[in-house]
């Protein structure tokens, strides 16, 4: 399941990077209906699912190799909750 729609930026300086992607919050996300009744919330797995994605496309993209995405992975960050009202 691919957890990103677009990648709205992508740079690389150095031994360093910045990607960041986008994804549309659909009403009708099937978690939306389960993760949690009441107050739906994108389970963070599939958060962090999507940001392993990135690591790999940006890892391709700049030509690294395994222990670089590793590396990479450490030090990743997130916006923080996705909701439905998410924009």
């Amino acid at each position: 399941m691919l957890m990103v729609d677009r990648i709205a930026q992508i740079r690389r300086e150095r031994n360093r990077g910045r990607i960041v992607a986008e994804r549309e919050v659909r009403l009708d996300d099937w978690f939306f209906q389960c993760h949690f009744l009441g107050d739906p919330v994108q389970p963070g797995c599939l958060g962090v699912d999507g940001v392993w994605q990135l690591i790999g496309f940006f890892c391709a993209w700049a030509g690294a190799s395994a222990p670089a995405a590793r590396s990479a992975a450490a030090r990743s960050s997130s916006p923080g909750r996705s909701a439905p009202t998410t924009r």
